[in-house]
């Protein structure tokens, strides 16, 4: 018989097995942390949306789902930003609306569609200045709870919606006298998403745009005094950051301030803006908000922290065919502790390898003669202790293990 293919995960995404996965779920609690700290609650988002309301939004890169045969009615959600601007319209929240979500996303990749995770901030209802410096500082702490060394934090202003209009229109028509200079790729989008490239990372369209106008120099008065409160506000809260007209948002409704905050090589861990007409576009109020987004990929690779495996407290190795360690993992568990055992009646070798893998920093051991005993044994498998192993009561081996962890 042939041998059979063993499935695998679908192009461009990935399973996240123990220990990485403990990492996600730490990054993940930090986020929630911080974010909660300044008053934004978790939204959790459908895994779809109305296809025609995304696609007004997004565009063409909404990835539908459907029915064979039928016209596509839905689409996967395409981002935290756009799912929160649905919500408000829905729902009508007070204002400011703040919140934080976590968003798996499909995003266009060079093969193909590949799966990030988002994870962002967004704040809706309100225009005040001070709600752009509470956003950036926000994404600041986020990156020092993480451990991230000195990241750059990198702004822009697009102005008014009226003033990021000209500015575009400017942006395009300079960019058509220069679209033999550009590669092919960014020569493309210069005539119907000018913005999009000015955050390339092509070296001979960086050097094209060393020439190119910039938004802050045809600021209306109204996009100077936004500017001026953030960069007040930001001085204020000892932030340093540095004016970069290349800076854009990442959002077609960005206005007033779009920053970045960036780790070495001047690579994007967070972007975000303040925005306007997006959950109008869904339906909604003229609402305007501030937010920003990154992805738990992005966190962890400049994360610094270190993180436990997750594994549990405790291991039972039962040599006596295994409902002492049926029951007393139960026993455990119910006292809060995190306990696990080996199945299959296996070898005290094999359960010792289990305990060991398992990341447990103790082992309780029971044998024929420790149950005719009516005691245990509690073996030490981590630390300058390893294999340190005393006799306790088995009524008392819960207050013991607590000693022991405690004493670890």
């Amino acid at each position: 018989m042939a041998e059979r293919t063993p499935a695998r995960a679908a192009r461009g995404t990935e399973d996240v097995l123990a220990p990485e996965a403990a990492r996600w779920q730490h990054l993940l609690h930090v986020v929630g942390t911080v974010a909660e700290a300044a008053g934004h609650g978790r939204l959790r988002s459908p895994l779809v949306e109305d296809a025609d309301l995304v696609r007004g939004v997004v565009g063409d890169t909404v990835v539908e789902v459907g029915l064979p045969g039928e016209r596509a009615r839905l689409a996967l959600t395409p981002g935290g930003a756009t799912s929160a601007a649905r919500a408000f319209a829905q729902h009508h929240p007070a204002t400011p609306w703040k919140v934080w979500s976590l968003v798996p996303c499909l995003v266009p990749g060079a093969d193909g569609l590949v799966q990030r995770n988002e994870v962002g901030v967004q704040a809706l209802g309100s225009s005040d200045a001070d709600l752009d410096v509470e956003a950036i500082t926000l994404a600041a702490d986020l990156l020092a709870a993480l451990g991230v060394a000195r990241p750059t934090l990198v702004l822009n202003s697009l102005g008014t919606i009226s003033d990021r209009r000209r500015y575009v229109e400017a942006l395009r028509a300079w960019l058509a006298t220069r679209a033999d200079d550009l590669p092919d790729r960014d020569r493309r989008r210069a005539a119907t998403t000018p913005l999009e490239v000015l955050g390339s990372s092509d070296p001979a369209t960086r050097a094209v745009l060393a020439g190119a106008p910039r938004a802050m120099d045809g600021l209306s008065d109204e996009a100077r005094r936004h500017l001026a409160q953030v960069q007040e506000g930001l001085g204020a809260a000892g932030i340093d950051y540095l004016l970069d007209h290349r800076v854009t948002g990442g959002s077609p409704h960005a206005v007033h301030v779009a920053f970045e905050l960036q780790g070495a090589d001047e690579a994007t861990v967070i972007r975000g803006s303040r925005h306007e007409g997006m959950v109008e576009d869904l339906g909604g109020p003229a609402v305007p908000g501030v937010g920003w987004a990154t992805t738990i990929e992005a966190l962890l690779a400049v994360s610094s922290l270190e993180v436990t495996d997750g594994g549990v407290d405790v291991f039972v190795v039962d040599l006596t065919g295994g409902s002492v360690a049926r029951d007393l993992t139960r026993v455990l568990r119910r006292e809060g502790l995190r306990a696990d055992r080996a199945f299959d009646d296996r070898s005290m070798r094999a359960q010792m390898k289990a305990a060991d893998r398992s990341g447990a920093a103790l082992a309780v051991i029971v044998g024929e003669q420790e149950q005719a005993e009516g005691v245990v044994g509690l073996r030490r498998l981590r630390g300058a202790a390893d294999g340190d192993q005393t006799t306790v009561p088995a009524d008392e081996v819960v207050a013991a293990v607590r000693t022991a962890l405690a004493d670890a």
